[in-house]
């Protein structure tokens, strides 16, 4: 399970590769996309991509262009399939929530039931 941080970092990702298996992004790049309430710094970033790259989301290339330092991120399938497991797991919370309001209702009904008897 990833930490909303994780996420987010791996959803500027996944759109920044735009259903391609790599791209180029700096640290920067990644930083700015951040919504405000998730923004971190440089080192923390580091922590985070090293993560997700143990979690085999992606493999990193560091590089060099014009002084700037550029990570190439090679997709892995989990990766790839970041976005479908993202919608399967809203999903899956959605049913649970359905699921536990149902069964408060039918509760709900049988105590008003046995009351009336």
């Amino acid at each position: 399970m990833l930490t909303t941080t994780e996420r987010e970092v791996m959803k500027i990702i996944y759109n920044g590769c735009g259903g391609k298996k790599s791209c180029l992004l700096s640290y920067q790049d990644i930083i700015q996309a951040l919504p405000e309430k998730h923004k971190i710094d440089e080192t923390t970033l580091k922590k985070v991509l090293k993560s997700l790259e143990l979690d085999d989301y992606y493999e990193i290339i560091e590089s060099d262009r014009k002084g700037e330092k550029m990570l190439c991120f090679n997709l892995h399938l989990k990766g790839q399939s970041f976005l479908r497991d993202m919608t399967q797991t809203k999903r899956n919370i959605g049913f649970r929530v359905g699921l536990a309001v149902a069964i408060g209702m039918i509760g709900l009904l049988f105590a008003i039931a046995k009351s009336c008897v």
